[in-house]
């Protein structure tokens, strides 16, 4: 489009036309009344809006790459599940950016997740656990995770799997409603409290509802990414 003479100042060209509303604002407000002062005024106005904000984790690149790439992406293989389920205890009282850090390490600690490998440790084995301190070392947490690999054990001897427990679980409706800040998030819901009394019926440990809700969350059960989330808005264009 062609340079457009504007107002009562014919120096004043504009190479991209300004909104409408600023010429109307223009004709209203006696105060723009220079040259210089409009040609501000529409840069600001075709300044883009601020770049949405993610529900966690920005500023933290780890924590970035963790929203952006796995919080919520639906997830059915089975150590990976039963990975989440561990970390998802051990987090309990701590902040998910200190067990994220930490994440390699427990791999390497817990036989990659190994299930059976797992339901194998003894007393030696959680010695060498309450040691090492690239994870979080509570031996409670230790022993539940142990006691937990056993029941994963167990459920896939009866020809169950983790991944169809889980998904069993999962709500009708993926979004808990219009969420815009944490405070419209749910701690816990029922599905979530149906899935904790499932998984200690089976002999499941360190599974409270609160607990089941932030597995479900990450693993894409639910759809918990805030309204203006980068993140929901390329899934809105995928």
């Amino acid at each position: 489009m062609g340079a457009n003479v504007i107002g009562p100042w014919p120096s004043v060209q504009l190479v991209s036309p300004c909104s409408y509303y600023l010429l109307v604002l223009l004709r209203l407000r006696p105060t723009l009344d220079s040259p210089p002062l409009f040609a501000e005024t529409c840069r600001m106005a075709a300044r883009p809006s601020p770049p949405a904000e993610r529900c966690f984790g920005t500023g933290d690149p780890l924590m970035e790459r963790y929203h952006d790439l796995e919080w919520g992406v639906p997830m059915h293989n089975d150590t990976g599940l039963f990975e989440h389920l561990a970390l998802e205890g051990f987090q309990s009282g701590l902040s998910w950016s200190v067990v994220l850090r930490k994440r390699e390490t427990f791999r390497a600690a817990f036989a990659q997740w190994d299930a059976r490998r797992i339901a194998r440790f003894g007393e030696r084995d959680i010695a060498r656990l309450l040691a090492d301190p690239g994870i979080v070392r509570n031996r409670r947490k230790i022993e539940a995770t142990i006691t937990n690999a056993k029941a994963l054990v167990a459920l896939w001897k009866s020809g169950g799997t983790l991944d169809v427990l889980l998904w069993s679980h999962a709500p009708a409706q993926a979004r808990p409603g219009r969420l815009r800040t944490w405070a419209d998030v749910p701690t816990e819901t029922a599905e979530s409290r149906a899935l904790a009394q499932d998984l200690k019926a089976r002999g499941f440990v360190f599974v409270g509802p609160v607990t089941m809700y932030a597995l479900m969350q990450a693993c894409g059960l639910v759809d918990c990414h805030f309204e203006n989330c980068p993140v929901r808005a390329t899934k809105a264009r995928s």
